[in-house]
């Protein structure tokens, strides 16, 4: 009986035990709990909403590269239709989805998520909302209409910001977060299609900055996409205007004003407001003055900001330097093959055309711009900056130029990169359209898609032109594109991984300084006149010790 008695209490003092560094473990590792409520039960909106909620699982994927993301999503697809899901992003990738019910979303059901919510004291709460809002006209109650414009379920937005305000109270919760991308209007709606012309869309994923803003800060965010009185536009490529400001310049280095590497929500909001403003002034509107109204911007508004932060939480995996990053790229995958080269010019020199496959890849969203090469020479002192820089980088934005080959390299391995062969950067250009001449398909090269023909007196900032289907800005005109590969004929027999020269990837990577011949420039240039040169399968060519007024360049890194 007392040998029993001494086992018993063993087996409790390890369950105790147990329990204990359970509870030391899970308290230690942060969480960030995401409810998306995403009303797409209004065909107007629809597309809008849904490319808002397929960004913001994006900027989600990132940051669960830090820690852990649990993301529910409440989901109404039509008036009749509507989903929940919970997941778990992990590292970049999304778990399978829980679907737990069917039907249309209610208001009530983001207040139970928020009462039924248990986070520790340590993780970061973020509701976001992209649907239909209205504002009352006397009270200024603003409300956030569940059943669509029909108003039969409303919750008014204060109402839902208090209850968040108290369990944070409740729990002491470290940063809670409420962002809606909805209209503040006074019970009417916007007449007509909008038609944006702007560059801007999620070009820049920078982890350190999504650390800075949902892991070290303390207190309450309480944003919204649009004054009072104003409606909140978007379309269905960017989504809401107000979310893809937020997401492509909000949470980047753009918003970095004080250029400390870390970034306030304050700086994250004022670039934000200023994208958006931008946003609106570009848009054409179908009907004109008209259907524009008496709204002359749309200006995002916050109620409350976070502390900033206060660098007591440093993330383990933090990078120390941006060596190998593949922020501000896109991965393009060996999902299926692709036609390369062209058996149409009498040249022949980008013949034979054969279906190639090269393995997965990341790959630069935008040409290497002024500002991140001056980083380099600042920190390696490699060289004197390029010459008529000045002239024709005028600001950070604008792709370096007047770089040879052998600068470009520098810069590649510096970053832990390296230039595309012609055959990656064929792939990418393409954007996954097969035999297509130009990036956006078959449609004639214009002064609206790419820069070129001397339109402007030298290259236009780095993503001025709308993007290719994988999300890559400037693959035709702007600048020409150095790549790895010596000037030579295609080999027809390579087809898989092709590559130039007698020697291999690696060795020219490694002694990139002994390297002589011609090497490939793609692309085509803001000076040179005509469809030829920004087709994706034309080539041309240039000295390894070139500096041209035309000629930048982009990396690569390779995904294994």
């Amino acid at each position: 009986m007392k040998g029993k008695n001494v086992y018993t209490l063993l087996i409790l003092l390890m369950l105790t035990l147990s329990g204990f560094f359970s509870v030391a473990v899970s308290a230690e590792a942060r969480t960030v709990h995401a409810l998306f409520i995403i009303l797409g039960n209004d065909s107007e909106i629809k597309t809008s909403v849904e490319k808002n909620s397929e960004k913001m699982t994006t900027m989600l994927q990132e940051l669960s590269y830090d820690c852990e993301v649990q993301l529910t999503v409440m989901k109404s697809e039509d008036m009749l239709v509507g989903k929940r899901t919970r997941t778990t992003l992990a590292k970049g990738n999304i778990g399978r989805p829980k679907i737990t019910d069917h039907g249309i979303i209610q208001s009530r059901e983001a207040l139970e998520w928020l009462e039924r919510l248990s986070p520790g004291a340590d993780d970061t709460v973020l509701i976001y909302y992209s649907g239909h809002g209205v504002m009352e006209q006397f009270s200024k109650k603003h409300y956030l209409l569940f059943a669509g414009l029909k108003g039969a379920d409303s919750l008014e937005r204060a109402e839902l910001s208090e209850k968040l305000k108290l369990k944070q109270k409740q729990r002491s919760i470290r940063l809670c977060m409420f962002i809606t991308d909805t209209c503040s209007n006074f019970g009417k709606i916007p007449s007509g299609d909008t038609v944006v012309r702007f560059g801007a869309e999620i070009t820049d994923k920078a982890r350190p900055y999504l650390q800075d803003l949902f892991l070290e800060h303390k207190g309450f965010l309480d944003i919204t996409a649009a004054s009072d009185g104003e409606f909140a536009f978007g379309n269905s490529r960017l989504g809401g205007y107000f979310t893809s400001a937020l997401l492509s310049q909000g949470f980047t280095a753009a918003a970095d004003t004080k250029n400390d590497g870390n970034l306030s929500w304050e700086e994250a909001f004022r670039k934000t407001q200023e994208a958006t403003g931008k946003l609106y002034e570009g848009t054409t509107f179908m009907g004109g003055a008209a259907a524009r109204g008496k709204q002359r911007t749309q200006t995002p508004v916050y109620y409350s900001l976070p502390d900033p932060t206060d660098g007591s939480y440093v993330p383990s995996s933090l990078p120390t330097n941006r060596t190998g990053s593949t922020d501000n790229m896109v991965l393009i995958r060996d999902d299926k093959p692709f036609l390369m080269g062209s058996n149409d010019f009498e040249s022949g020199r980008s013949a034979p055309a054969r279906t190639v496959r090269v393995d997965d890849f990341w790959i630069d969203v935008h040409e290497v711009t002024r500002g991140e090469y001056m980083a380099f020479l600042e920190a390696t002192a490699y060289s004197a900056p390029p010459p008529g820089m000045n002239q024709y980088c005028p600001t950070d934005d604008h792709p370096i130029v007047g770089v040879s080959w052998y600068d470009a390299m520098a810069y590649a391995k510096w970053v832990g990169k390296r230039l595309p062969t012609e055959a990656e950067w064929e792939k990418a250009a393409r954007g996954g359209l097969f035999a297509r001449p130009y990036p956006w398909g078959d449609a004639a090269v214009s002064h609206d898609r790419a820069n070129y023909g001397k339109q402007y007196r030298g290259p236009k900032p780095v993503g001025s032109y709308p993007a290719n289907d994988y999300d890559l800005y400037d693959m035709a005109g702007n600048v020409f594109e150095w790549c790895l590969d010596p000037m030579q004929s295609y080999d027809a027999s390579q087809t898989q991984n092709p590559f130039g020269g007698s020697q291999r990837l690696d060795e020219v990577v490694a002694n990139f300084e002994s390297v002589r011949g011609k090497r490939v420039i793609r692309g085509g240039a803001w000076y040179l006149s005509g469809e030829l040169p920004t087709r994706v399968d034309v080539r041309y060519s240039s000295d390894p010790t070139t500096k041209d007024d035309g000629i930048g360049f982009r990396c690569v890194r390779p995904a294994n």
